[in-house]
């Protein structure tokens, strides 16, 4: 089971934000959300839900990995407003895919499937798959680490969202074709609040951009960048 990370990467942000300064590039930035806070989701559910304790959820969650040849089997537990979330990543070396489930009542539900853009970095700090709470969803958001990035022992990204009521790759708004993977996020760093930053290496510059998820659009919105003194 993984835990979510809690140190706060201001710090970090500040730090792209300058460097980027120095260099002449102007770094796009946002309001960062204190965290833990929460906004109203189009997903509501009366529901209550329970973690499941009975052993079998664990046991039944190992078999259904095996049976897959999972790679990476991450569990984030159930709260009030979601059930308990189970992520499944299996590595074909070239390929590969996300599945997504759910426990209810006495089994685990496979809500999707979804392809990666790139196989999965299982080696990243804190695991190949965490989760977040990035478009303020009540179900947790899945973040999957994949190789890649143009900095010097650079990781990408995506992430998965149940946000509108079923499982989707979030992707980035006004990516046209040409311009890579519009669900690819370059070299990303997360805090627990809802505004991220990702970072690309031009001329020998950390070029910084601050993204925040559109309920308007579905889709990751450019955010302008912190002010550096």
């Amino acid at each position: 089971m993984l835990t979510r990370t809690t140190r706060s990467l201001l710090p970090l942000l500040l730090a792209v934000a300058g460097a980027a300064g120095c260099g002449g590039g102007t770094a796009p930035a946002a309001t960062a959300e204190p965290a833990g806070s929460t906004t109203t989701s189009p997903t509501t559910s009366p529901t209550t839900y329970a973690t499941p304790t009975d052993s079998a959820a664990d046991q039944a969650l190992s078999d259904l990995a095996g049976a897959r040849g999972a790679d990476v089997v991450s569990l984030d537990p159930a709260t009030p407003d979601q059930p308990a979330l189970a992520a499944l990543v299996t590595d074909e070396g070239t390929a590969a895919t996300l599945e997504l489930l759910h426990w209810e009542r006495s089994g685990w539900v496979a809500d999707a499937t979804l392809d990666l853009p790139e196989p999965v970095l299982a080696e990243h700090e804190g695991g190949a798959v965490q989760w977040r709470h990035l478009t303020q969803d009540l179900w947790s958001d899945v973040v999957v680490h994949l190789q890649g990035g143009t900095l010097h022992s650079g990781v990408d990204a995506v992430v998965a969202s149940h946000y509108g009521g079923e499982w989707s790759l979030v992707p980035r708004e006004g990516v046209e074709e040409g311009e890579g993977s519009p669900v690819l996020l370059g070299n990303p760093l997360f805090d627990d609040g809802a505004v991220f930053v990702t970072r690309a290496s031009a001329g020998g510059e950390v070029v910084a951009q601050y993204w925040r998820f559109d309920t308007t659009t579905g889709a990751w919105g450019e955010q302008p960048g912190p002010s550096v003194g």
